[in-house]
């Protein structure tokens, strides 16, 4: 099945690097993200059977995680 676009072939083989994801627990489940230069964890994603999670403003895509210390 031919691809027919207006980009040349070569432009549409290339490949984007995407910085590495993360995933660390916390106690209603799980966030994903990305570390910055910093080394602090950009939040892109929760995952958390917790409706109420999904409604933190600090656990909101884009904040970073302030990972706290765990006895």
């Amino acid at each position: 099945m031919p691809f027919q676009s207006i980009l040349p072939p070569e432009l549409l083989e290339q490949q984007v690097q995407l910085p590495p994801r993360e995933c660390v627990s916390w106690k209603g489940g799980f966030l994903e993200g990305t570390r910055n230069e910093k080394g602090q964890l950009i939040i892109e994603r929760i995952l958390s059977t917790d409706p109420a999670a999904y409604l933190d403003p600090e656990l909101s895509p884009g904040s970073i995680w302030q990972e706290k210390a765990q006895p």
